[in-house]
């Protein structure tokens, strides 16, 4: 699935996004991500690099994602360590901007 996002605040970094997504088991797992600036240049990308699932759960996340900026030519790896245990038990509280200003280094 690929949705195109048109933003219309001129005072917003970006201008569209586009998005890819995978359906499969209704997951909608995001796989690569374009932001264009307001002068419509591709500005930010984002892609996944490695993917994993659960197989009891068919839960679906990746071990790491690719971050380029494709004005300066600066990128960024991130690798990361997805549970995919059906014992994870995370509470709401963690998604808010508190919890994550009160992990931040």
């Amino acid at each position: 699935m690929i949705l195109e996002i048109d933003m219309n605040d001129p005072d917003y970094s970006y201008s569209k996004r586009v998005i890819y997504s995978s359906s499969e088991n209704n997951t909608y797992l995001l796989y690569y991500g374009e932001n264009f600036d307001q002068k419509g240049r591709l500005h930010r990308s984002d892609g996944v690099l490695v993917e994993c699932a659960n197989p009891k759960t068919f839960f679906r996340s990746w071990y790491g994602t690719l971050r380029l900026d494709n004005l300066s030519g600066h990128s960024t790896v991130m690798l990361m360590d997805p549970k995919l245990t059906e014992d994870v038990n995370v509470p709401l509280s963690a998604f808010s901007m508190k919890y994550l200003l009160g992990k931040a280094r």
